[in-house]
């Protein structure tokens, strides 16, 4: 992977993923919706993140004790400087671009966090852990890039001509082709928008961040649709999110997607992600105009559950998951639901290691005899005929 992308994740998604904070939050704590007022009046969609709810679980407090995670906490607060678990209050990741998932779509994002920071000590300690950073400005705004230098590569020596083969007097020994590193296809940037909040994410997206802090363009305060989503939302949950869905884009997502015909009418979708009394409560509820259609795709939801259900076999913890889930449909929604205890989740989540184990060639434990003993398949003597 890339430097710039690395240290971009580094930021993004490290704080998120080891992201924690006293109970009280940092000195830049704000409610997550506040952040709104950050984003552009035509974003996509919005999701809230706030951590230091999701750290006050003892779940994810055993979690990041373990060493693993441990270590690799200890890992982003050496590369930047920060102490997530002092430093961080929430994260606000706004959607942009074409969300429709058919031809020519290009679904873009953006992260905003808002945490206690020293803008000289960040960039310094980064510099420190080798990043290559570039400094800049946009609209009195103080930005930084991150970009991969060109490695240099020596050529690789030609191979000698094999023996029988003629060689030409004076012709040129083959080159190798140069190494050309690869760049972004988005390249990414972050700005420090005010004294606890930074922006991280492609240059444009960034850029409209800024352009709503200096009063330039409108807030996604201002957006009428994305706020009566927000009205009916759970902004009390740990993690809640509102997506509103134009109808070209929808259209787009049908038409590449035709098992997806039953949401033609889909108007938007609202989730949330909680946690209380040691279980993870989940809910995405698809907003439709079409009643028909929601039972239709209820019923084609359910029914996968149960095959899938009868297909867990050897992972009873899948089947346990599947039975957990409910789906149901009104007259302008398809709802599916899920209540997670913790001890359930502490299954899947093995089961899943064990998985992306095995798939980057883990070790597997296999019985082997004992030294000096050589085991050999028994076979039966071929039968006289």
């Amino acid at each position: 992977m890339k430097k710039a992308v690395v240290w971009t994740l580094v930021l993004a998604v490290g704080l998120l993923t080891f992201g924690a904070c006293q109970k009280s939050g940092g000195p830049g704590a704000a409610k997550v919706q506040d952040m709104l007022a950050f984003m552009p009046k035509d974003v996509a969609g919005v999701m809230f993140i706030d951590i230091n709810k999701a750290m006050a679980i003892e779940f994810v407090a055993k979690a990041l004790a373990e060493p693993k995670n441990a270590e690799g906490l200890q890992d982003v607060i050496n590369k930047i400087g920060i102490d997530p678990r002092k430093d961080v209050s929430c994260l606000a990741l706004g959607l942009t671009g074409n969300l429709s998932g058919g031809e020519g779509a290009s679904p873009s994002g953006f992260g905003i966090l808002n945490l206690k920071y020293d803008k000289a000590a960040l960039l310094a300690k980064m510099r420190e852990n080798k990043a290559n950073i570039i400094e800049g400005e946009y609209e009195g705004i103080a930005t930084f890039e991150i970009i991969e230098k060109a490695e240099e590569t020596k050529p690789e020596e030609p191979a000698p001509p094999t023996e029988g083969t003629d060689v030409i007097p004076g012709a040129e020994a083959p080159q190798a082709d140069p190494i050309i590193p690869e760049t972004p296809d988005k390249p990414m940037m972050g700005a420090f928008l005010d004294a606890s909040n930074i922006a991280i994410g492609p240059v444009a997206d960034v850029k409209a961040a800024c352009d709503v802090v200096k009063k330039k363009a409108g807030s996604a305060k201002e957006n009428v649709e994305l706020a009566a989503l927000i009205k009916d939302a759970k902004k009390t949950a740990m993690i809640w999110g509102v997506i509103p869905f134009k109808p070209e884009d929808v259209k787009k997502m049908v038409e590449s997607t035709p098992m997806l015909s039953s949401l033609a009418s889909l108007k938007a979708m609202v989730m949330y992600m909680d946690y209380a009394n040691k279980s993870l409560d989940l809910s995405f509820k698809a907003v439709t105009a079409d009643a028909g259609k929601n039972k239709e795709l209820t019923d084609m939801l359910n029914g996968f559950k149960s095959m899938g259900a009868l297909a867990s076999g050897e992972k009873p913890e899948i089947g346990e998951l599947l039975g957990k889930i409910e789906v149901t449909s009104g007259a302008d929604n398809v709802t599916i639901k899920a209540l997670l205890p913790e001890e359930l989740l502490v299954k899947l989540s093995k089961t899943v290691e064990s998985e992306v184990m095995n798939k980057l060639g883990g070790e597997v434990k296999i019985d082997e005899p004992p030294a000096g003993e050589i085991k050999t398949e028994e076979t039966k003597p071929e039968e006289i005929k």
